[in-house]
């Protein structure tokens, strides 16, 4: 029997249901038809002002060029001729000229102007006697043709407002008329033509003004211009007083022809009151025009090229009809989306009410596991370090092939793709860093609980760091309709010391929930400050109008790989993992993490974290890495200008051009007012107008000799003339025309390090593969390894870069070179593993015994260990490069610490080296190959010669062999897979590199485990390596035969060719292999054929020792 009161409640459910229903499907629709409206209002508010700057600019621009017109026309030379002859009776005292002569003169000179520019209709030279009679007047016919009228036809302009304000301005002052109409005689011209005149007084010598030069320009096109419009907007243009100048609709200009002056906006437009707003249009401007009764959004911009009272108003306007369809409509879609979700999230939360018996049940069976999960807690506690361990490995193995698959996409796409492919390519990205993303979070996590989490303390900027970290997500969250805002209170300081690279993984997790989590509204970003315990203590503050998060979850959501519930993960994607780091480095930074939401109203995140501020040293620093080096070059001839600016560039450097002096020193003075400073200003010499000397002069006198950048001179005279000049010492070095990219560097090097002192300011921001510059020009290298292969790399690569290199094969050769009394290097590149002396043991003697205490050794090793590394700086490496070498990192180092040692800086030379490269490197299964041809240097046959030698240095490594196990083989097997690892790195082969280091590193260990597994695997990698390589070694050697085979006569076997080829074994120089491809023939010839196979293998492999030995026991034969 049921209950009367059960069936009551029962019959009154539903309609409570229904009434329930309807009012949140009310509440729901009113919402999105609000945020619809706001979003809508910010969509078009921002295409109206981004389209209202745009015109102006386009406005701007055009009155700017204008005056420049106008300027060239009073600047050319029958102008100053008239004065003269006005000023001394009809006579030009400097040359005899009459009036007449320099008239025509102009007068053509106008006509060709006229010609030239279409724009311009009429030119007229205007004397300032006889009440402004026209002297010169060049204008246009009906059919546009330039024409000179007859002098009768002249007027008087003396009470026309452009001569009157033209009168009153200094000579030289460029003064533009409102927009108007033209008149001719009094009367407008027809049909109408928009028009404004540029004019500017012209003095005679003594500085009287005697004349005005007007200039009507033709405005129509411009104004056709600025009304143009892609959609339902319209532009007006209005004057000061509100008069159009511009109508979508009705005839502009009404007021210059209409009895009482024509309609204006202020007569038809009425400011809509805010009480008639719609919702969502609360900030709005809206107008209703009084005609049509139609209801406009509005935004305006003011233009003031014209000068001074003489403003104009530009207006775009939008239906709000239109405006109110497009919302109703969005928000309808909204409404039937966030509909459609509840209920059938009502449906779910009805079916899990109906399983929380069974749930109720199996809560029992939990109570009876709870004893054998404590007792599995301290299992899991002590599983959870070699977990954290492990993902810390995994996340490092996965990272290092993303890595390589993200930067071949960045390759790919830097060249010339069609669409599709780009498109490939853009996705590979976007993947790419989708799962780099994740794979670092887990590494991040698994570091911090593993306590390897080490934090920096480097000096960074506050507001750079939110401003990069707030547009990294400003473009997402531009696509979802959402604004970004960032607020920083004046209690920031500038610079504070931390772990930028933290702080900013901080905020983009933030912001990236964010605006994942926020469908609509907003995002702000603010940054505080506070003093706290001597330390500055920021507050930075993620606050959004997204979903909010439930309270029962809060207190759990920055545990790992939690969210707001199961349905965040299926909506939003996500690891879980972004707020559980969040936490623990703020944690670790000392500081704190709290959490304010609404649910449905949106979340606040508020970050605080103690740092502190930089001491001298460090602000320093931080503002000379901040910037790029600036060049302004200043050269009137475009063609050198253009050319100086790409040398500058290619050179890695920021480089901006202005075309004479007085541009020079205005570009200076706003740079420096602007506090964007200059390290070098590259100045010709002769210059029109304002000579270089002259512009540094005045520069030196407005800024003061501590304010001048360093200068540079460039001239294409003779340089004792320049020297005579009074300012001759203001520059700091004088460059002959024409100027190559290396003396450009010499000069501008030691130039900015005589200014700034800062010696490595200019090879900081210098990219070091420009201009075919020899960058080690004029030094001597002392290069140290017992690797032959190695050494030969290492010393192509530097004599390239000009250096004069000698070689050691190990420490204690390099001590005995270093003694000699007429033995000077400028630096040692020194391998740290040798066989006899190693490299700790060398630096140490090398300070020590030969008290070379100011020499630069730097360290070359395919060690990477941290601990390596302070051990060698400990016993006296100035640097560590690891194996294998990037050639401008090696470079970067030697001319770092050679510079420090000479006290000067390192002049460049111009690269001559014309030895052939090959410029497709093929691609080998197995190989980094665009690694390895930056490594050689571009240089194909070092690439084969080097793999030969490795894949027969250590061919008996492809068959495995138990080692034994006594220390000295385990120990001289570690030593050849250490060369193994390091010769492999050198041509790409990374899993050999690998896998050799496994090896090697388990050789080292007392009780190391069982080895012949691993070995196999490096045997079976040493095979399929040579199996790669050898179609390309074998395709060189046919070419080598061929070419051998078609040569033609024979190179003479005399004595000086032979004894080229013997030094060149005996000094172990690649020049060997071009020598003797140059003796081939007559060597096949001449030998037994064994001998040649035997000396031909040898020098292919680069075993020179083998080579020279073969001929000395042919010339040693008493056949010979």
């Amino acid at each position: 029997m049921v209950e009367p009161g059960r069936t009551l409640r029962s019959r009154m459910a539903w309609p409570l249901a229904i009434m329930a229903a309807a009012a949140f499907s009310f509440g729901t629709y009113w919402y999105a038809q609000v945020q619809s409206g706001h979003a809508f209002f910010n969509a078009i508010s921002f295409q109206q002002q981004s389209q209202l700057a745009l015109k102006a600019t386009v406005f701007d621009r055009e009155i700017g060029h204008l005056k420049r017109m106008t300027e060239f026309l009073a600047s050319v030379p029958p102008v100053p001729g008239i004065g003269r002859v006005l000023l001394h009776a009809g006579i030009d005292p400097v040359n005899g000229e009459t009036f007449t002569v320099w008239k025509n003169r102009l007068d053509q000179i106008y006509l060709g102007f006229l010609r030239a520019e279409p724009r311009v209709f009429q030119a007229r030279f205007i004397g300032v006697a006889d009440d402004g009679l026209e002297l010169i007047r060049v204008e246009r016919n009906a059919n546009g043709t330039p024409r000179i009228p007859l002098e009768s036809s002249f007027q008087r302009k003396a009470e026309r407002t452009y001569f009157i304000e033209a009168l009153a301005a200094p000579p030289g002052a460029l003064v533009v008329s409102e927009i108007e109409l033209n008149r001719e005689h009094g009367r407008l011209e027809e049909p109408h033509r928009p028009t404004v005149r540029v004019s500017t007084p012209v003095a005679n010598t003594r500085d009287e003004i005697f004349a005005i030069v007007v200039v009507n320009y033709e405005f129509a096109a411009l104004l056709d211009e600025l009304g143009r419009s892609d959609d339902a907007t319209h532009y007006f243009l209005t004057n000061t007083r509100g008069h159009y100048l511009l109508h979508p609709s009705s005839p502009a200009f009404q007021h210059e022809y209409v009895r009482h002056g024509g309609s204006d906006w202020q007569a038809d437009f009425v400011p809509l009151p805010a009480g008639e707003h719609p919702a969502g249009f609360e900030g709005a401007r809206l107008v209703r025009e009084r005609n049509t009764g139609q209801t406009l959004i509005v935004a305006s911009r003011r233009l003031y090229s014209l000068g001074d009272g003489k403003h104009l108003t530009l207006r775009a306007t939008y239906p709000l009809d239109l405006a109110l369809r497009e919302i109703r409509h969005n928000a309808w879609s909204d409404f039937l989306l966030v509909n459609a979700t509840a209920y059938l999230l009502i449906a779910v939360i009805a079916w899990l009410s109906s399983r929380m018996a069974a749930l109720q049940r199996e809560a029992r069976l939990q109570l009876a596991l709870k004893d054998s999960m404590e007792r599995a807690r301290d299992a899991a506690e002590q599983a959870n370090a070699a977990k954290s361990q492990f993902l810390a490995n995994m996340s490092h193995e996965i990272r290092t092939p993303l890595n390589a698959v993200l930067g071949l996409a960045h390759l790919l796409g830097d060249d010339p793709l069609n669409t599709e492919q780009r498109d490939c390519v853009i996705r590979i990205q976007s993947a790419g860093k989708a799962l780099l993303g994740v794979v670092n979070d887990i590494l991040d996590l698994s570091k911090i609980e593993a306590g390897e989490l080490v934090l920096e303390q480097i000096p960074f900027s506050v507001g750079d760091l939110c401003r990069e970290s707030l547009g990294i997500v400003s473009e997402q969250a531009g696509e979802k309709g959402l604004t970004v805002e960032l607020q920083i209170a004046t209690t920031v300081p500038d610079i504070l010391v931390g772990d930028a690279t933290r702080l900013r993984q901080i905020l983009l997790n933030l912001l990236t929930n964010a605006v994942k989590f926020t469908p609509s509204g907003s995002i702000t970003l603010r940054a505080s400050a506070s003093e706290h315990d001597h330390r500055t203590l920021l507050h930075l503050e993620v606050e959004d109008t997204g979903i909010g998060i439930p309270e029962t979850v809060r207190e759990r959501l920055f545990a790992p790989f939690v969210q707001a519930d199961d349905s965040t993960t299926r909506r939003f994607g996500g690891s879980g993992l972004g707020l559980a780091i969040v936490r623990q480095i703020v944690e670790r930074m000392g500081g704190r993490v709290s959490l304010e939401s609404t649910e449905g109203e949106g979340s606040t995140f508020r970050i605080e974290a103690p740092l502190d501020p930089p001491d001298a040293d460090q602000l320093q620093a931080f503002e000379r890495e901040r910037h790029r080096l600036e060049v302004v070059i200043a050269e009137d001839d475009t063609e050198q200008r253009e050319a100086l600016i790409a040398m500058t560039t290619s050179l890695g450097w920021h480089a901006e051009g202005v075309a004479n002096g007085q541009a020079l020193i205005d570009h200076v003075l706003d740079r420096h007012r602007s506090r964007q400073p200059i390290d070098c200003l590259v100045v010709d010499w002769r210059m029109p107008g304002l000579d270089g000397l002259t512009a540094l002069d005045r520069l030196r006198t407005r800024l003061g000799t501590d304010q001048l950048p360093a200068a540079i001179l460039i001239t294409a005279q003779d340089t004792d003339a320049l020297k005579a000049e009074p300012n001759a010492d203001l520059p700091d070095s004088i460059l002959i025309k024409p100027v190559d990219s290396s003396t450009l560097f010499n000069q501008i090097n030691s130039a900015v390090l005589k200014r700034a002192g800062h010696r490595d300011r200019v090879l900081e921001g210098t990219h070091l593969g420009a201009n075919h510059i020899q960058w080690l020009a004029e030094t001597r290298i002392l290069l140290i390894d017992d690797s032959t292969l190695n050494l030969d790399v290492a010393r192509h690569i530097l004599e390239r870069q000009g250096a004069e290199v000698r070689t050691c094969g190990n420490g204690q050769e390099a001590l005995e070179r270093l003694g000699l009394p007429d033995e000077r290097f400028d630096a040692v590149l020194l391998d740290v593993q040798m066989p006899v002396m190693d490299g700790i043991t060398t630096v140490r003697a090398i300070r020590n015994q030969l008290r070379l205490e100011r020499l630069p050794v730097i360290a070359l090793t395919a060690g990477a260990l941290s601990s390596e590394r302070q051990r060698a700086l400990a016993a006296g490496m100035n640097d560590y490069l690891t194996k294998p070498f990037e050639p401008d990192q090696m470079v970067r180092s030697l001319r770092r610490h050679i510079e420090l040692a000479r006290g000067a800086a390192l002049p460049v030379t111009p690269y001559t080296d014309a030895d052939a490269r090959t410029t497709h490197w093929p691609t080998i299964p197995g190989l980094r190959m665009r690694e390895v041809e930056a490594r050689l240097d571009g240089d194909w046959a070092l690439f084969q010669s080097t793999c030969r030698s490795l894949l027969r240095e250590f061919a008996d490594l492809q068959t495995v062999s138990s080692p034994k196990d006594d220390s000295e083989s385990r120990r001289v097997l570690a030593d050849r897979l250490h060369k193994l690892a390091g010769n492999a790195g050198l041509i790409g082969a990374e899993t050999v590199q690998k896998q050799a280091k496994v090896v090697e590193n388990q050789l080292r260990q007392p009780d190391s485990p069982p080895l012949i597994g691993p070995l196999h695997q490096l045997a079976r990698s040493l095979r399929e390596l040579e199996t790669n390589l050898q179609s390309h070694l074998e395709n060189h050697s046919d070419a080598l035969s061929s070419g051998r085979s078609t040569a033609g006569q024979q190179q003479p076997l005399d004595d000086d060719t032979l004894t080229q080829l013997r030094d060149d074994l005996a000094a172990h120089r690649l020049t060997a292999v071009a020598t003797f491809e140059t003796l081939a023939p007559g060597l096949e010839a001449t030998l037994a054929t064994a001998d040649f196979a035997a000396l031909d293998a040898a020098i292919r492999a680069l075993q020179f020792d083998q080579a020279l030995d073969i001929i000395e026991s042919w010339r040693a034969s008493p056949d010979i």
